[in-house]
Parts: structure tokens; sequence; C-alpha cells
């Protein structure tokens, strides 16, 4: 059991040698120069550390709109949220696909019925947006 301690031990330092060595070359300082600084009592600056909020407050998605006609489908935009990763779109309460930019393509409405868009806005890991205010649309009556 001792000897494949060790092993894992050896893994984990060859792993943390060669990152150290990437972060030279790109000319960071790597997990071994911080942890030695940080046993020095060193000051020590990390640039850009990773930010992970999941509780980041994002503004719901404003100024949705259809535009379009029934010949070659519609697309739904929306204005950018700060933060946001990307959106979750939402056709009658439902799942309807995730975007990285302010517009998703909506095929015509074949059924005739009144349908409902709204988008949310989404933030790594787990952050999401109040629902935007949504647009109803009839098939084909905009």
């Amino acid at each position: 059991m001792l000897e494949k301690f060790g092993v894992i031990v050896g893994i984990i330092a060859s792993l943390l040698a060669i990152w150290e060595g990437f972060a030279r070359i790109a000319g960071k300082e790597g997990p071994i120069s911080i942890a030695q600084k940080i046993d020095d009592n060193s000051s020590t600056t990390v640039s850009n550390p990773p930010v992970i909020d999941g509780n980041k407050h994002l503004d719901k998605p404003s100024g949705v709109s259809l535009s379009g006609d029934c010949q070659s489908g519609f697309t739904l935009t929306w204005q950018p949220v700060d933060g946001a990763d990307t959106y979750r779109v939402e056709r009658d309460g439902m799942f309807n696909g995730t975007e990285y930019d302010t517009d998703h393509p909506i095929q015509v409405f074949p059924d005739g019925k009144t349908h409902s868009f709204r988008v949310f806005a989404q933030a790594f890991p787990s952050s999401r947006s109040e629902a935007s205010d949504e647009v109803v649309a009839d098939a084909c009556s905009f």
C-alpha cells in the first residue's frame, strides 16, 4: 500500500514539474514557484486568477423581437447581456436551443398556433438570469 502511495506522489510531482516548465516558457509563475513564495512568506501575485462565481448576477435579456417572413423563416434577436457566456432560448416553455450570439433562427410555424419565446442569459458554471419578456407570435402574423 505504501509503495502505491509513493508512486502516486511521484506522478503528481512529475505533473507539477511539467506544469512549472510550461508556465516558465509562457513567462508565468508555475505552481511550484508560487508554493515556494508562499512558504517563504514572500509576496506573490497571480496574474489573471480564475473567477468562479456560481451566483453571478445576470440581467435578463432585453429587446427581444422576431423578424422574418413566412417563406424563409424568422430570427429571434435580443440585446447582449454583460457577463453572459450563452443564451438559452425557450419556445412555449420548452428548450429550443443554446446560442453564443444574440440571435436564434426559427423555422416557419406550419401549425397555425400561437407560440411564445423567451430568452435567458447564462454564465459558467451555473448562473442564469430571469426570463426575458415573452415574445408571442401567431403563425405568420408578424
